[in-house]
């Protein structure tokens, strides 16, 4: 008995504070799973507080000019289930082959609205930290959660463009994996009770960017999308141009001894597996060859392989990615960069990241303009 009047009291003295706008709103996920179904609105979760740099709090009465998923998507999202996984307690050092492959292919389907000024050309993944007024880790520390950038009309969101990229999301959800998204004061969440969609009121209205987190599936490339099944071509309904090649599909391999450093065409070039997760092909860059290289995430070392050139953990921001990247060093194995084609020889800084590695420099083979 006594411990429901705590409850209680505790509940009113929520409701007080969030009354006044004085206090941060709940940073624990399930403080929003345990919330009143009926509720209109949600308060900064898991995912929402490490959002941008704003501090103006979205007060309630901003919930009318929200983002409003129309019925159709809303009736699709509706018959899809992804649970919600959360970030656990520890950074993973990097960004995961899913979400590396997903903002990929979002980049290339949406060229029209991403904005790719943005520092990683528009697209955000990894971010060692704690959400931002509290103390467990956002989803950006997994690796699993992506910023797709979109540009502003007049610093309000452009929603002739951002609801393309949410829109499709949403319709693709079960394919993809996508447990959760933000975008213009609007969450959308792949599981509980309908509607899915609720006002966000988190510090940051999410007018600069969609918010997307993805199960760990999908972080490991086990979902149909990624498997040859990209779905429904984004906007079809808008006649934009044709879906791009769904980041699992593509012919034979190049070099069925792929390893760090060899050339690639897409993820199954590079079928092998290291201690720091999957290999996967890496094209942000967009060669005009059509030729990546094979790599693995990394925080200061990279795996080794005999008969192949030793390898050297770079910061991703010198291709336009984020966290580290493994690469191979020039050397004779790789005939000083010029195997695969259109690589040069570059001094590089090893990306440390959250490991304990030396400060260190190498000579690695990166694309050409790279």
């Amino acid at each position: 008995m006594r411990s429901n009047t705590l409850a209680q009291l505790f509940a009113a003295a929520l409701l007080s504070v969030a009354a006044t706008g004085c206090a941060d709103a709940p940073a624990d996920l399930s403080e929003i799973e345990s919330a009143d179904p009926s509720a209109d609105s949600v308060s900064d979760d898991e995912s929402g507080l490490d959002e941008g740099d704003s501090s103006e709090f979205v007060d309630k009465a901003s919930c009318g000019g929200r983002w409003q998923v129309p019925g159709d998507v809303s009736d699709a999202g509706d018959g899809m289930s992804v649970p919600y996984q959360g970030a656990g307690r520890r950074c993973q050092g990097g960004p995961t082959s899913g979400a590396e492959a997903l903002g990929r292919y979002i980049r290339s389907a949406f060229p029209g609205e991403v904005n790719t000024s943005v520092d990683g050309r528009g697209i955000q993944i990894y971010a060692c930290r704690n959400i931002r007024g509290g103390n467990s880790l956002s989803v950006h520390a997994t690796g699993r959660a992506i910023d797709v950038f979109i540009p502003t009309r007049g610093g309000a969101a452009d929603n002739g463009k951002g609801d393309r990229v949410a829109n499709w999301l949403i319709e693709n959800a079960d394919r993809i994996g996508i447990q959760m998204l933000i975008w213009d004061r609007t969450i959308w969440k792949a599981s509980g009770g309908t509607p899915r969609d609720r006002c966000y009121q988190g510090s940051h209205p999410h007018n600069d960017h969609v918010h997307v987190e993805i199960s760990e599936d999908a972080a490991d490339m086990n979902t149909p999308f990624f498997n040859g099944d990209s779905g429904a071509a984004p906007g079809a309904s808008d006649g934009p141009a044709d879906s791009p090649q769904a980041p699992g599909d593509s012919g034979s391999p190049l070099n069925r001894n792929a390893w760090v450093g060899d050339a690639c065409r897409s993820n199954n070039d590079c079928a092998f597996s290291t201690d720091a997760g999957e290999g996967r092909c890496f094209l942000d860059h967009e060669p005009s060859s059509g030729l990546g290289f094979c790599t693995v995430s990394c925080a200061g070392y990279c795996p080794d392989r005999s008969g192949k050139a030793v390898t050297f953990c770079v910061g991703g921001s010198m291709l336009g990615a984020n966290g580290g990247l493994c690469v191979s060093k020039a050397a004779g194995a790789n005939d000083y960069c010029s195997s695969p084609g259109g690589f040069t020889a570059v001094e590089a800084e090893r990306y440390i990241g959250g490991s304990s590695a030396r400060s260190a420099t190498a000579e690695v083979c990166l694309p050409s303009g790279g």
